[in-house]
């Protein structure tokens, strides 16, 4: 398998782990394919029939239905309004899965930089299912949400390390904060708060916490923590090998870890 292959792997702890899928993202590069689970249930689950964006599709069809059945009649100017707001309503409960990227802050080589990209243009054709999560700063991450928002109307979130939006405008003055809906800042009461490098780990803590799976995409020391709260955790975590860094140790650092314990 040559450097350009991406492979997607699933990893937890005591070993492997079974995951049935009704949505994968299938990304075609240098006849290679890394796949990545949208929707996904633990083994002792059952598989749905429809995943809720089946039920979504359905509601939407019998909506277009009355509409040409009934069109223009006294019956559908009085269930319009109803259906609208059942709809707005059932829309608002289907809560899209926040799918985390982690990877270096620092730039990487054209390569790694070139293939962030691609994933997130495939990422952003899932604007309906998924929200992307980094850490609204620059380095790979961001170059997965460039790639994604460019191409796409898919929603962003950022969790910053700042205390406030001027800090982390000072901080990131490269960060174009206008790609996020919403920027999750560190409450001024953390008692550490004076303390740069607690401020970024615990940020770290909390966009874990708050996703249901992760993507690696390279990566150094602040990666590998990251990589660690997706394992204690047990969320589902895709690792991008072919871009370098710690993505590419995982699998060898996996095995050893395992046998050790």
């Amino acid at each position: 398998m040559n450097k350009d292959c991406f492979v997607y792997t699933t990893y937890g702890v005591g070993g492997s782990q079974t995951i049935y899928l009704y949505k994968q993202i299938h990304l075609q590069f240098n006849s290679s394919e890394l796949t990545i689970p949208v929707g996904f249930l633990d083994s002792d689950d059952v598989p749905p029939l429809l995943g809720r964006h089946g039920f979504m599709e359905i509601f939407k069809t019998c909506f277009e239905m009355c509409r040409l059945c009934w069109g223009g009649t006294v019956l559908w100017k009085s269930l319009r309004p109803v259906l609208t707001i059942i709809w707005c309503i059932f829309r608002n409960s289907m809560n899209k899965l926040k799918i985390g990227i982690f990877g270096s802050a620092a730039q990487e080589g054209n390569e790694t930089i070139l293939k962030a990209q691609e994933l997130g243009k495939v990422l952003g054709h899932y604007a309906d299912s998924i929200i992307l999560v980094n850490g609204a700063c620059e380095g790979i991450p961001f170059e997965v949400m460039k790639g994604a928002k460019n191409s796409s109307d898919i929603e962003l979130h950022g969790y910053s390390s700042c205390l406030s939006r001027e800090d982390q405008m000072k901080e990131y003055p490269l960060v174009d904060l206008s790609y996020y809906s919403k920027i999750v800042y560190i409450n001024n009461k953390f008692l550490h708060k004076d303390n740069d490098r607690i401020l970024k780990k615990f940020r770290n803590l909390l966009m874990v916490a708050d996703c249901n799976a992760g993507i690696i995409v390279s990566g150094r020391w602040g990666t590998m923590s990251e990589f660690s709260f997706l394992i204690d955790f047990g969320k589902t975590t895709g690792v991008l090998t072919g871009t370098g860094g710690f993505a590419d140790e995982i699998k060898r650092l996996t095995t050893v870890i395992q046998q050790a314990s």
